[in-house]
């Protein structure tokens, strides 16, 4: 197995967590903004474009891992009674994007955690590379 192809790999993990982290902190970001008339309640959403992991560690080219995009997603939005509210429509209603805060907040913590496991392994890699290269030397 490449050692080039385990790293690159890992990057992918790192990339992908970390977009997830983004696009959970934007979310609950945007639970308490109010969504204008004419507006479209927008959610953030990390996805991945299709990759070959199989052929990158066989030795293929890194440019064959996928890729991780963050991007935006049509939601729901719910509806607050607040008339007093100068956002608010002909009914008194203020629009604010509908937020899972559970969802949300399970994503923070599932990505933090899965992030870190890759911290580790590219730090676990980088210690076998290094003792490998000292056994190699004597």
């Amino acid at each position: 197995m490449n050692v080039e192809a385990l790293f690159s790999i890992n990057q992918f993990g790192l990339d992908y967590e970390r977009l997830r982290l983004e696009a959970a902190l934007s979310n609950i970001a945007q639970s308490n903004a109010v969504i204008g008339k004419g507006q479209t309640p927008m959610l953030a959403q990390v996805t991945a474009t299709n990759g070959d992991f199989q052929a990158l560690v066989a030795g293929g080219s890194p440019g064959a891992a996928p890729a991780a995009h963050l991007g935006q997603v049509a939601a729901k939005s719910r509806a607050v009674h607040d008339p007093a509210n100068p956002m608010a429509d002909a009914n008194g209603d203020v629009h604010y994007v509908d937020v899972d805060m559970a969802t949300e907040m399970t994503n923070l913590m599932s990505a933090s955690r899965a992030y870190e496991a890759n911290v580790r392994g590219i730090n676990t890699l980088q210690e076998m590379t290094e003792k490998a290269l000292q056994i190699g030397g004597r």
